[in-house]
């Protein structure tokens, strides 16, 4: 594939993500209804495969120390994470994620599928089967660039 092409997928890729954020972050002001994406929700998504270090964890966010301690006592505080002691180095404070953490993640998917869904309904049958060809195709994609890219998570 060519480098005009490539260009092409990045931009379009940067308006689902744009459109993501602003279903997010506008909500119904927007005409979108609204996506449970937060730093709470992101933090916990990636402690489901296993406990992580705080350093970790906001380096994958891209979120301060300070920033995420805060995110991370918040977590704690509502029963959805714990701190486990490092069995290799005392000096390190592991995260991990609690059974409230996991139902917390799996409502928050069924908000989103179903915010996700009342989206998708405004749009025409054309502009579905276009969306519902091409996302069977990009999902197909993503999750070769997750494993490949994140095969260690």
């Amino acid at each position: 594939m060519n480098d005009p092409e490539l260009a092409k997928m990045a931009d379009n890729l940067v308006l689902v993500a744009r459109l993501t954020m602003a279903m997010a972050v506008r909500g119904e002001s927007s005409g979108a209804k609204a996506t449970p994406m937060d730093p709470t929700f992101f933090a916990l998504v990636l402690l489901v495969k296993r406990p992580r270090p705080i350093s970790e964890i906001g380096r994958r966010m891209h979120r301060s120390k300070p920033n995420m301690t805060a995110i991370v006592n918040k977590l704690m505080g509502e029963g959805l994470a714990e701190r486990l002691p490092d069995r290799s180095d005392r000096r390190i404070v592991m995260v991990g994620i609690t059974g409230k953490g996991r139902d917390f993640l799996k409502e928050r998917k069924r908000e989103l599928t179903g915010n996700m869904k009342a989206n998708l309904a405004r749009l025409g049958s054309s502009d579905l089967a276009a969306l519902s060809s091409g996302l069977e195709g990009a999902g197909k994609a993503a999750a070769r660039i997750l494993s490949d890219s994140h095969g260690r998570a």
